[in-house]
């Protein structure tokens, strides 16, 4: 049981009719955001808002008790703002809102959103621009360094940066992915974005540091290296004909191509191929093509690469040509252990599944789920049922049974697990195979409500009971309020959630006693 107690900290009133969802906030509560309906959530205004009818009113998105970006409809506030990767920062748009009447012909004429939108990061809002697009989401390097979105700016879509549109090109459209459109390295330092070539409109290419790349057909799936030193892509040259491109130099050619894998040091690339329509799958490491292999994964220190492949025996994993026993069956997931050679990952034999560490297979399973993890120092997680008992098993040891179990997390040094197990309509939320109380699951993914804190040393989550909704560290309970949101920790490693009690917002903050 956790040695502390919870702090409530008043911040700002509200109209709780006119409240939807449950407040959030930035790292260690520094702002808290909400979003606020333009009217009070009555029952017939709730009705006809989901039937599309005339009733249906603005949405406000609040930051620290001030209006921000007014919309049409109820998004979720995970649609209206950005985080940074340690959610230290947050962006938006922000509206000088222009509505140009369009004539659709033998249709009604329609009012459209003109904008002019900006771009809104930690309150500083730029310039108006124009109305955005959605072909790059808008998004914020790990580090809340950079931003990027993409946005209709004098009639042409254009990449924005940091809030200052790349006239030089015109994006690309008609993307599936946003990693088809975009990609920020890991420090915040390079961005690149896929746009039409300056020379043919129909043609594509990467613009990375404000410099175009070669033309290709169609280009997909950028990926900067972890060092964010090189940048790889897939590139079309010709119908069905593929070429993976590392720092604007293509790779030999194939019918089909696969996404670009990195090793931690960013020095080697592999990637999956298929060398015809017909053909099987194989794996190019460092420019190397090795026949039948499926996936691939590097070792923690970048030395060692590991890929499945299967012969008359059956599926081995094979770690730097040298093939690991076979089984009937390997599960696609696989991690090498920290510091070693050796791979943990789940295989079946004689209808059984185990999980096997350096080519050892451990304790037999009846079935296996698909959810299987990695911790950070290669930890094998899975959940595991036999004798009709299920439960999260690491490294082969199973947990107590305690229910069905749709997600986990590991703590940052990856010594330590938790988890929520679902009994009906209540979850448990345990670590380090010690459950918590039973609660009711709030909204939204479980595993989303359960975070560590940076240094590993506490366990965060939130759910409800029957005298209200409760933050949670290390199992110990805050007093109940109305709506809470998720974990998030300050700088000293506390657990910090904005909460609303009736009328008032305030943040809640765990400490040590």
């Amino acid at each position: 049981m956790a040695v502390g107690g919870f702090d409530e900290e008043a911040l700002f009133d509200v109209d709780p009719d006119r409240m939807i969802e449950a407040p959030d906030c930035t790292r260690g509560g520094e702002h808290v955001l909400w979003l606020e309906a333009g009217r009070r959530q009555t029952k017939k205004a709730l009705a006809l808002e989901y039937l599309g009818g005339e009733d249906s009113a603005e949405t406000r998105l609040m930051v620290d008790g001030v209006a921000g970006l007014t919309f049409s409809g109820t998004p979720g506030l995970a649609e209206v703002v950005s985080y940074s990767g340690d959610r230290a920062h947050y962006a938006h748009f922000s509206e000088k809102r222009a509505l140009s009447t369009v004539n659709l012909g033998s249709q009604p004429t329609e009012q459209r959103d003109v904008g002019p939108y900006a771009v809104v990061v930690d309150g500083e809002a730029g310039p108006p621009l124009g109305v955005p697009t959605g072909t790059i989401p808008l998004t914020l390097s790990a580090t809340g360094a950079r931003c990027v979105c993409s946005m209709v700016v004098n009639g042409t879509e254009r990449a924005v940066i940091d809030g200052q549109p790349v006239e030089s090109f015109e994006l690309a459209t008609h993307v599936l992915r946003a990693q088809d459109a975009f990609a920020i390295s890991a420090s915040g330092g390079r961005v690149a974005f896929v746009a039409k070539h300056p020379s043919d409109p129909k043609a594509r290419c990467v613009v990375a540091d404000g410099q175009a790349g070669p033309q290709f057909g169609d280009i997909r799936s950028l990926a900067f290296s972890p060092d964010g030193g090189h940048l790889a892509y897939e590139a079309q040259v010709g119908r069905g004909r593929w070429v993976m491109v590392r720092d604007d130099e293509p790779g030999a050619i194939y019918k089909e191509i696969g996404y670009p894998v990195w090793s931690p040091d960013g020095q080697r690339l592999a990637y999956l191929v298929r060398a015809s329509r017909f053909g099987h799958d194989s794996v190019v490491v460092d420019g190397e093509l090795h026949e039948g292999a499926q996936g691939a994964e590097f070792s923690h220190d970048s030395r060692h690469v590991a890929y499945r492949r299967k012969d008359h025996e059956g599926w081995h994993i094979v770690v730097d040509g040298e093939a690991g026993p076979a089984f009937e069956e390997i599960m696609d997931d696989f991690s090498f252990r920290e510091g070693s050679s050796d791979v943990s990952y789940l295989a079946k034999r004689d209808g059984k599944w185990h999980p096997v560490i350096g080519g050892v297979a451990g304790s037999a399973f009846d079935e296996v789920g698909t959810n299987i993890g990695f911790s950070p120092r290669g930890n094998l997680v899975f959940i595991g049922r036999q004798d009709r008992k299920s439960s999260l098993v690491l490294d082969g040891i199973p947990g107590p049974d305690l229910g069905e179990v749709p997600g986990f997390i590991f703590s940052p040094d990856g010594h330590r697990v938790a988890y929520c197990a679902v009994r009906g309509r209540h979850v448990v939320f345990v670590v380090d195979n010690e459950p918590g109380p039973e609660v009711r699951a709030l909204i939204g993914p479980l595993w989303m409500q359960l975070a560590f804190s940076p240094d590993s040393s506490r366990l965060a989550y939130v759910g409800a009971t029957e005298d209200g909704q409760h933050a949670f560290v290390d199992h110990e309970p805050s007093a109940a309020f109305d709506r809470i949101s998720n974990p998030t920790f300050d700088n000293d490693n506390r657990p910090v959630f904005a909460a609303r009690r009736h009328r008032t917002i305030c943040r809640l903050t765990w400490t040590p006693r």
